[in-house]
């Protein structure tokens, strides 16, 4: 999973501060100082995808969604609104396994992405509707098409660029 380096080194070091004794002679000295580094790398990405493969099954069924016809309402926001919990479930299985952080860790970025992703189909899936209701059944169907994958690629772009670039 992880390989861990570590490398000591031992100085000395001048302080300038009486430590909170005020009543010192003199403030500072020379003192010994020992500097450990450790320098964590990943050696798999095993861990990452046992985290967040139903992150992205949720995903793909949020967009398999514009594979059924806009009219059939059970079944195209059923799936949507199923994929919205279950990756907000899995960003709670995920966030209890992180220590807590005020920072937006990763794994908030990933499941943020996947989030607006599946809202983002469930909001077309209404623009979609509403191209058939207008009789426009080809538009709707045209739409469908290319949400799908238009936002299965903005997916995957976005998850490499988290991955990629360190945004917090």
């Amino acid at each position: 999973m992880f390989r861990l380096r570590r490398s000591a080194t031992s100085t000395t070091c001048a302080y300038s501060s009486d430590y909170g004794l005020h009543s010192a002679a003199e403030a500072g000295g020379t003192y010994s100082r020992l500097t450990l580094a450790i320098a964590l790398e990943r050696t798999s990405y095993g861990t990452l995808f046992k985290s967040f493969w139903i992150t992205a099954l949720a995903v793909l069924l949020g967009l398999l969604a514009f594979l059924i016809k806009a009219d059939d309402l059970d079944a195209r926001f059923g799936m949507g609104v199923g994929s919205i919990f279950a990756a907000s479930a899995s960003a709670f299985v995920i966030s209890d396994s992180l220590p807590p952080t005020t920072a937006v860790t990763l794994a908030e970025q990933i499941n943020l992405i996947a989030v607006g992703v599946i809202f983002t189909s469930v909001f077309i899936s209404i623009w979609s509707l509403r191209l058939r209701y207008a009789d426009n059944e080809a538009g709707s169907l045209r739409l469908d098409r290319i949400a799908m994958w238009s936002l299965g690629i903005l997916y995957l772009a976005l998850n490499a660029l988290v991955l990629a670039v360190k945004i917090s």
